[in-house]
């Protein structure tokens, strides 16, 4: 009986050897205090599942000569930025929120799926929401005939799909909000911060930072201050005000967030949501908002940052490479150009210009709005002949003063280096 018995477990625990590798591999929570930190960046996916656009449906109409978004490409966009982090091995992969179109429920599993690719790696993957994700009325499936509502997600589901991918190993997590504390070193935290409006019945694309949330902050504030550990924060929406992207984009209240962040020597933050490459600076004490492009509009950043063992922090804007699709990077460019074209065309055809200086207007409108989501509007000035037309035919246009604020603001913010230590 005794032998049965033993043969019995012998068998069970060769089954779990031979099966051990079907299971989640657990990321290794933190490293020990003074090592270099390597972190990838990437935000505004709006994955889109292929299951979910069928074939011939309207979506090339919907999204052609809206905001950029290689929606039509999403998946093989985020397989191509999977593959790439667990290739690179960092110390973690973090997603800024907007990781769906619109909450669709098949196509936040999908990319959860993949997600978990990257933490049986051996890379912690965090995730906060943003203001396309949870409780979504707009989650559609595209038809030739339209569009239906499929299912979306919730708050809880949210955190069922994404939290077992590294947030479940955080050292604090909020109970009022999606917002949580994860260790990277033993010296070096992430501050996950949820900024978005998703309870049912009021969503909302603005953002906040709620006052339950704040003072869960500060407390983690002051125990990372205790510990001799450096914070870096993540939200979706921004922290500063970014030349002509505040209204909608910057969080409500952000002065107070700001002053909370300087109180206990926060100097970055990580953030997306406008879709543009930019790095806004302010504050008393000096804090920086770093908003890295939408991975799915051109030219298809993320952000790869260094920060080194003498807490030097380093952040490039990289274009992702995705080899699935042939000349991806010149479909995204084109698409884009077309979008905007589309969309000054509309603009321009209220008012009497000839053919000719249309043309030339909308190649500079087309030329700016590349160069901004690129980050570096070096090469473009007031001086070019678009801008002067612009100026002649229609001053009065919104977009007009668009372009005359790009233009007063002209740097690149495709690179930072900059102190942790104030």
């Amino acid at each position: 009986m005794k032998l049965k018995i033993v043969s019995i477990c012998s068998f069970f625990i060769i089954l779990i050897f031979l099966f051990s590798g079907c299971f989640e591999k657990k990321a290794e929570v933190s490293k020990p205090a003074g090592q270099n930190v390597n972190i990838m960046f990437a935000t505004d996916i709006h994955y889109l599942s292929h299951k979910l656009d069928e074939e011939g449906s309207i979506l090339m109409d919907v999204i052609t000569g809206s905001d950029g978004k290689m929606v039509q490409y999403s998946p093989e966009i985020t397989e191509a930025l999977a593959l790439e982090a667990i290739k690179e091995k960092p110390d973690a992969l973090i997603v800024g929120g907007d990781l769906t179109l619109n909450g669709e429920k098949q196509s936040h599993e999908e990319l959860a799926a993949l997600l978990r690719k990257v933490k049986n790696a051996g890379v912690p993957v965090l995730v906060v929401p943003g203001n396309h994700d949870i409780n979504q009325p707009d989650s559609y499936r595209f038809t030739k005939e339209g569009v239906e509502n499929v299912a979306n997600i919730s708050e809880a589901d949210f955190w069922n799909l994404y939290g077992p991918l590294g947030a479940y190993d955080a050292i604090s997590k909020d109970k009022d909000s999606l917002s949580y504390v994860y260790e990277l070193n033993k010296d070096l935290w992430v501050m996950m911060l949820d900024t978005c409006r998703y309870k049912s019945g009021s969503v909302r694309d603005d953002g906040i930072i709620e006052t339950s949330t704040i003072k869960w902050m500060e407390e983690n504030l002051i125990k990372a201050q205790e510990s001799g550990a450096h914070v870096v924060t993540v939200m979706h929406h921004n922290l500063l005000p970014h030349t002509n992207f505040s209204a909608g984009f910057t969080i409500v209240d952000y002065l107070a967030v700001i002053n909370l962040l300087e109180r206990y020597d926060v100097m970055v933050n990580l953030s997306g949501h406008m879709h543009v490459q930019d790095i806004a600076y302010g504050g008393d004490e000096g804090i920086y908002d770093i908003a890295t492009n939408a991975i799915s509009v051109y030219p298809n950043y993320y952000g790869k940052i260094l920060i080194d063992k003498e807490r030097l922090f380093t952040y490039e804007a990289e274009k992702i490479d995705v080899e699935t699709i042939p000349s991806f990077e010149q479909k995204s460019r084109e698409f884009f150009a077309e979008s905007t074209a589309i969309k000054i065309e509309r603009t321009l055809d209220k008012y009497d210009i000839s053919d000719d200086e249309k043309q030339i207007m909308i190649k500079f409108a087309e030329d700016v709005n590349i160069a901004l989501f690129s980050g570096n509007l070096n090469g473009l000035s007031t001086e070019d002949e678009g801008y002067l037309l612009w100026q002649k035919n229609c001053p009065e246009e919104h977009f007009f003063s668009y372009l005359t604020n790009m233009l007063s603001n002209i740097k690149d913010s495709t690179y930072l280096k900059v102190n942790l230590f104030n």
